[in-house]
C-alpha cells in the first residue's frame, strides 16, 4: 500500500484504501473485495450460468413485478391474487415476495423442473412463515409446486402446525418424497431451506439453515412438464388440495447443478454478479 494512503471502511461496509497521495480525490479510493473464503468460511456463491431461476423480490412496496435475475434463464413469472412485492421485512435488500395464505401464488411463464429433471439440481430459498396449517380452509402450507394432475404433481410445503417442511413428488401415479423434524422451520423468524437431487446416487438431500434434515433415495424424479409455482401447490384433485403459503420468501434460486453435498453455512449475502 503506498505511503500516504488508508485503509477505511466505505459506507457499504467493504474495506477499501483511500490514496492521500493525490489529495483524496474521489478516483483515489479503491476498494478491497473479500476473497471467497472471507465469508463464512466458505466459497461465496454467485449468479451463475448454473443458476436458472433467481428471484430476489425486490421493487417497491406492493409491486406485483417478479424479476428473473438468473444468469442461466430469466424466465417470466406473474403474480395472482395478492402475492406482491414487500418491504415490511427482507432477508436481503429491502424487500421480499409476501404471500397471505389466501389465494396467492408466483408462477413462471416459462420454467418447469422437467427442464433439468435428469440432472443434478438444487432448489433453495429463504422461507419467514406467519402461520402454518391448521386445517381449515383455505390450507395453507404449500411453498413452491408443480403440476398436470393428481398423478403427476411434486411440491415443498409445511406440512403441519409443527414447522415441518416436505417434499413430495407424483409421478405416473407413483408418490414418493420425504419430510422433516419438527420445529425447523418456526414462525416470523428467517429459516434457510435447500434440497438437492444427485443424479448419479439417485440421492436426495435436504437442509435446514445448512444442516441435513433427512435424505432418500429414489430413482424417480420430477417429470412434471408444467410452469413452476410458487406460494402454493395443487394436485387437481379437488379443491380442498390446494394449499397456499403464508408469509415471505426471499431469494428463490433454482440451479441445474448439486449445489451442496454436506452440511453448509448459508451465505449472509444474495446471490450477485461475480466481479470480473
Amino acid at each position: 500500500m503506498p505511503i500516504n494512503s488508508q485503509i477505511f471502511t466505505a459506507p457499504d461496509g467493504l474495506p477499501s484504501i483511500l490514496d492521500n497521495s493525490l489529495n483524496g480525490l474521489p478516483q483515489d479510493i479503491r476498494r478491497i473485495i473479500p476473497t471467497p473464503e472471507a465469508v463464512a468460511g466458505e466459497p461465496i456463491q454467485y449468479n451463475d450460468a448454473n443458476t436458472v431461476v433467481l428471484l430476489h423480490g425486490e421493487g417497491t412496496n406492493g409491486s406485483t413485478t417478479i424479476t428473473d435475475s438468473a444468469a442461466g434463464g430469466s424466465f417470466s413469472w406473474t403474480a395472482s391474487g395478492n402475492a406482491q412485492v414487500s418491504t415490511a421485512v427482507a432477508k436481503f435488500g429491502d424487500a421480499s415476495l409476501l404471500f397471505d395464505g389466501n389465494g396467492d401464488w408466483v408462477q413462471s411463464t416459462g420454467f418447469n423442473m422437467s427442464s433439468i429433471a435428469d440432472s443434478n439440481w438444487t432448489i433453495d430459498f429463504w422461507l419467514y412463515p406467519t402461520a402454518y396449517d391448521d386445517g381449515s380452509s383455505p390450507r395453507t402450507g404449500g411453498i413452491i409446486g408443480g403440476t398436470t394432475g393428481s398423478a403427476n404433481t411434486w411440491y415443498i410445503r409445511l406440512t403441519n402446525d409443527l414447522g415441518n417442511i416436505g417434499f413430495t413428488g407424483i409421478e405416473s401415479g407413483t408418490v414418493w418424497g420425504f419430510g422433516s423434524p419438527s420445529g425447523v422451520f418456526p414462525l416470523n423468524e428467517w429459516t434457510h431451506y435447500a434440497i438437492v437431487r444427485d443424479a448419479d446416487l439417485g440421492l436426495y438431500t435436504h437442509y435446514a439453515n445448512g444442516i441435513n434434515i433427512g435424505t432418500l433415495i429414489s430413482a424417480v424424479n420430477i417429470e412434471v412438464a408444467s410452469t413452476t409455482t410458487i406460494g402454493k401447490f395443487s394436485n387437481n384433485s379437488a379443491p380442498q388440495a390446494i394449499f397456499y403459503y403464508e408469509g415471505y420468501i426471499d431469494e428463490v434460486r433454482i440451479s441445474n447443478i448439486a449445489r451442496y453435498a454436506s452440511n453448509f453455512t448459508p451465505q449472509t449475502i444474495p446471490y450477485g454478479t461475480a466481479p470480473s
